[in-house]
């Protein structure tokens, strides 16, 4: 009896050996039958000085960092350009918007960032809704972009036609891929009205230009019934005094239309390429250059859009067990055994992941709740500085503003929390506090001085 048991425990450690060599086996095949590192890539980006220029030139940077491959980037005119360059493998990767109206042939690798579609207006031009815009000169950028298709949406929906002879010159205006900055015309032109920008919201030349004072921001009327007839917009709200405080601009929450901005590639492209590109976002963590880039996890959560079979792999790396042990099942003495170890496996894991999400989320609904007492601090803060002079008692309250940015910086560590637009506003906002305090007793020190 106990040879019969000894005989029946080393046939079961045999059957899981050579279950586990065969799983071996098959992952040593697929990974030697995968192309090796990328030699040279051409990415797709946009305009220079735009954000989709300084994102493209984050990744070709990391890129050269850490595969050695000679990587080249493209200007161009922006969304239209880049399908353009990628369905002619013209370019490898490259900048698109959800919004792009024919992508055959071509899948996504990772989304990026949102981008908010914002009209800016200058003011004392009496433009106070879109429908002001009939017949103004109106900036809908270059030809080719995803801004100017943004907004000829827009004015269509909202039957907007702003003067013919703005049409004509500015589709002629910029050389491809020099520009396409509808702000920059803005401080140039004094007699353009208004123009269209799609960009993210922390783009520095669009927070430049805000801050002067001499624009406005137009607000999108009922954009939920334009989100119905174009489902790959969202609706998102810039924040009062995103760009600038005291006075607040904007001075009230503006809402308007975000579109998703995503890397994209074609669907025969190399397995290579995209790893190579996933690593250079991710592993070399560029959203210390581009804040507005989603988190590893939110990409994730988006890969129920067309996906290449290497960019699915690298987010889940067990999405293909399955096809492993359909494989497998040719072999009638072991499929049993191995469907059952491999499902084991994965349910061990999926419990593990869904334990460690659980734990992440209750931990991301602490700290926001922990951001919103910081906020309300902050109001309280500089309602009370506001009314007062005197010096020491503004020096406490120096520090206590000192202590809530640093508070948010070193206990507010989730990533998706980050890259919420209201942490930022937070930082933008008690930065402008302790820097208010600290004019307000230069001031008052100064006057004692001289008396």
């Amino acid at each position: 009896m106990i040879l019969a048991m000894s005989r029946s425990t080393n046939g079961r450690l045999f059957l899981f050996i050579v279950a586990v060599v065969s799983v071996l086996v098959v992952a040593f095949i697929v990974d030697r039958t995968r192309s090796g590192p990328p030699r040279n890539i051409r990415i797709a980006a946009g305009p220079r000085g735009g954000l989709y220029y300084e994102t493209a030139e984050a990744i070709a940077d990391k890129l050269r960092a850490q595969s050695g491959a000679k990587v080249s980037v493209i200007a161009t005119n922006g969304d239209l350009d880049n399908r353009r360059l990628l369905q002619t493998h013209q370019a490898d990767i490259g900048l698109l918007q959800v919004s792009s109206d024919d992508v055959t042939g071509l899948v996504a690798v990772t989304p990026l960032y949102d981008e908010a579609v914002q009209i800016i207006v200058r003011r004392g031009r009496s433009i106070k809704s879109i429908t002001d815009l009939n017949g103004r000169h109106v900036v809908l950028g270059p030809p080719g972009s995803g801004t100017r298709s943004d907004a000829e949406r827009i004015l269509q929906t909202y039957k907007v036609k702003p003067a013919a002879d703005d049409a004509r010159a500015l589709a002629g205006r910029l050389p491809p891929g020099t520009t396409g900055r509808a702000y920059v015309d803005l401080e140039t032109d004094r007699n353009l009205d208004a123009a269209f920008v799609t960009s993210g919201v922390l783009n520095p030349d669009v927070q430049r230009v805000m801050s002067t004072g001499r624009y406005s921001l137009l607000e999108i009327p009922n954009p939920e019934a334009f989100v119905v007839r174009y489902p790959f917009y969202k609706i998102g709200t810039v924040p009062t005094g995103l760009y600038a405080s005291k006075p607040d601009i904007p001075a009230a929450n503006v809402r308007v239309l975000t579109v998703r901005c995503y890397l994209a590639t074609q669907e025969n492209a190399s397995d290579a390429v995209v790893e190579a590109s996933l690593k250079a976002i991710y592993a070399g963590n560029i959203r210390h250059q581009i804040p507005v880039l989603v988190s590893q996890g939110e990409a994730q959560a988006w890969l129920d859009e067309p996906v290449h079979p290497a960019a699915q792999h690298f987010f889940d790396p067990y999405s293909n067990l399955g096809i492993v042990s359909n494989e497998l099942q040719a072999l009638s003495s072991l499929k049993e055994l191995i469907a059952a170890l491999l499902t084991i496996i994965y349910v061990s894991y999926r419990l593990y992941v869904n334990r460690k999400q659980a734990a992440k989320s209750r931990e991301s609904h602490r700290q926001k709740e922990h951001l919103d007492t910081l906020i309300e601090s902050a109001i309280r803060l500089d309602k009370e500085q506001s009314i007062c002079s005197d010096i020491s008692t503004l020096e406490l309250y120096l520090v206590e503003a000192l202590e809530l940015k640093n508070t948010a910086l070193h206990d507010l560590t989730d990533e998706t929390l980050r890259g919420n637009q209201v942490f930022t506003v937070y930082i933008l906002q008690i930065t402008g506090l302790i820097g208010s305090i600290e004019n307000k007793i230069l001031r008052l020190t100064g006057s004692l001085a001289l008396r």
